[in-house]
């Protein structure tokens, strides 16, 4: 129970440092910790992989063009999300979905 204890006030300090919770504090060091505990260096590598993993982008010039011929006709962002799917075979969310 102490070794608990101890451990929340050691992810507080840093975590009221930079203006986050304990427990994102807690998730990242998890998340980045190999099999000898946590290293700074280890952690910036791990790090460094997960950011050069490619992301695919829906929004591709198919998917543009649609958008704006949709658009044109007065669709809603929220119509295009809906119709897309069946037009197109994806969806885009709404948020995703650029205004005018």
């Amino acid at each position: 129970m102490r070794c608990s204890k101890q451990a929340v006030l050691k992810m507080r300090s840093p975590a009221r440092a930079l203006g986050r919770d304990k427990s994102t504090i807690s998730r990242k060091i998890r998340r980045n910790r190999g099999q000898r505990g946590y290293r700074p260096k280890q952690a910036h590598q791990m790090a460094h992989q997960r950011r050069e993993k490619p992301r695919t982008h829906k929004m591709t010039a198919p998917v543009t063009a649609y958008v704006e011929q949709k658009f044109k006709l007065q669709f809603s962002p929220e119509q295009i999300s809906q119709t897309m799917e069946a037009d197109l075979g994806c969806r885009v969310s709404v948020a995703n979905t650029p205004t005018k």
